[in-house]
């Protein structure tokens, strides 16, 4: 949590607010995220912030496909279309150089449909 966000949620928290006062305090908080969420962290500091989430992550992974590949008909998976996904999410983190999310997010996503049905309210 960075230091505007701090300050903008401890006043918030901290202060008796009128319902009139709610809005302009809930513009700050969202303007403070938005603000410093504008501002990416170093390269060194993101690697050193983020180094052993991705670690554990990627063993996760290495695990999941150990497991596929030791299982009984392991060869007849590899035409299976979710495997095929795993793969291009693989080689996309290997081969492009920036918006991995977007595009791995847009690989395991459906493509939309106009005619979906919208959800009833319980």
């Amino acid at each position: 949590m960075n230091w505007c966000l701090c300050m903008c949620a401890s006043g918030f928290l901290s202060n008796t607010i009128c319902p009139g006062e709610i809005a302009p305090v809930v513009f700050a908080i969202v303007f403070c995220l938005v603000a410093t969420a504008m501002t990416p962290l170093p390269a060194s500091k993101a690697l050193d912030v983020y180094f052993l989430e991705a670690r554990c992550k990627l063993l996760d992974i290495a695990a999941i496909l150990d497991r596929i590949s030791r299982g009984a008909g392991a060869e007849t998976v590899e035409s299976d279309p979710r495997m095929q996904r795993i793969r291009r999410a693989i080689q996309t983190l290997l081969e492009q150089p920036s918006g991995r999310a977007e595009v791995i997010q847009t690989l395991f996503s459906l493509e939309y449909d106009p005619n979906w049905e919208r959800p009833q309210p319980r």
